[in-house]
């Protein structure tokens, strides 16, 4: 997502399993489904058209059938049927009840309808059955933080990067979390990482620029806005909070003209 939301908070990661499984036995015949367009395809409504037939084909059970719904729930996720994607999750989880991964992305279904609550229970359960989940875990920080709950937050953010250092989301939720709580070097730290990792992620650069302007840092804000205006030149965060460090070196013509920008992008962002 581009919006407010993920410059904030960190990337919630939908986690997808495949299974090659595509020859039942039915009777003496032998039926084969193009089960792989259900679990393989990148092409979120092909995923939905073959996981429906193989559902629906009464050819599927028990994990094999709960496999198909998982994929089609994460088919539904990514189109952002989010209501529909937990349906396919339940189904999932009531054919495989120790199916972590299908617990983290109904969490993170739950998680993008603002329901907190509701994810972190996922979540719980998905670390329950996997206490290697690394993905889990960092969702569960999401979450927490956007409860404003940051101490939680980073404990989960801290997990999860003992099990993946190179985890950029829980990285990048850690640093957001410690700049809430006022932690600017540490936030700054977990920046580098990020970028470090993935050298286009806009939005952690924008947030450093966040993260030094609070320490009064105002030229190495402006160099990280200007990198992340370079790599999203639609960013309305970074264009705005470089203006403010204009303003607060007295640029105010290069101010105005960030403001300008903004307001071309967003016309109702009053701040601008």
């Amino acid at each position: 997502m581009t919006s407010i939301r993920q410059c904030l908070f960190a990337t919630l990661v939908l986690v997808v399993v495949a299974t090659n499984e595509s020859v039942w036995a039915i009777g003496k015949r032998v039926v084969t489904l193009d089960i792989t367009k259900c679990h393989k395809s990148t092409d979120s409504d092909i995923v939905i058209s073959y996981c429906t037939q193989a559902i629906e084909s009464g050819q599927l059970s028990g994990k094999s059938l709960g496999f198909a719904f998982y994929s089609r729930g994460n088919a539904n996720y990514e189109k952002g049927n989010y209501d529909q994607a937990i349906q396919d999750y339940d189904q999932a989880i009531r054919l495989n009840p120790s199916h972590a991964s299908a617990f983290s992305n109904r969490g993170v279904a739950y998680a993008n309808k603002w329901d907190y609550d509701r994810a972190i229970e996922n979540y719980d359960e998905a670390v329950r059955l996997n206490p290697s989940h690394a993905d889990a875990f960092s969702n569960r920080g999401i979450a927490y933080a956007r409860k404003g709950d940051y101490d939680r937050a980073i404990q989960n953010y801290d997990e999860a990067i003992r099990l993946n250092p190179n985890h950029v989301a829980a990285l990048y939720g850690r640093g957001n979390a410690y700049r809430r709580k006022g932690d600017y070097d540490r936030a700054i730290q977990n920046y580098d990482e990020v970028i470090r990792l993935s050298p286009n992620h806009a939005n952690a650069r924008s947030n450093r620029g966040i993260a030094y302007a609070r320490k009064g840092d105002y030229d190495r804000a402006i160099e990280n806005y200007d990198e992340a205006i370079r790599l999203n030149p639609n960013h309305a965060n970074a264009l705005y909070n470089r203006g403010n460090a204009y303003k607060h070196n007295k640029d105010y013509d290069r101010a105005v003209l960030d403001y300008d920008q903004v307001i071309r992008l967003n016309p109702k962002h009053a701040d601008a």
